[in-house]
């Protein structure tokens, strides 16, 4: 009886480590460069274009329309748990 008490204890400590893990104020901890919105071009836009990027109001990956620089990847950055580890799209869309 002993040997399932300190089991069910082992198990619910475990539980409890792992709730703190993923704890949603971890997910406030991002690194600022993750935030960033993505750049438009100054002037006069002949192309606009839908990209897929991070919008750090409402944390999610949005499509959005604008006049965009060729810049790759780094447009589109998705905070992880630890810096910039995800991405929303690898490739512009158009």
């Amino acid at each position: 009886m002993a040997a399932r008490a300190v089991f069910l204890a082992t198990i619910l400590s475990s539980l409890f480590l792992c709730a703190l893990a993923v704890s949603p104020g971890m997910f406030e901890k991002v690194d600022p460069y993750c935030m960033e919105r993505a750049p438009l071009l100054a002037g006069v836009c002949e192309a606009p274009r839908f990209i897929w990027t991070f919008d750090p109001d409402n944390r999610e990956c949005v499509r959005t329309m604008g006049c965009f620089p060729d810049g790759g990847p780094e447009y589109n950055i998705f905070p992880g748990l630890v810096g910039c580890e995800r991405w929303c799209s690898m490739t512009y869309e158009k």
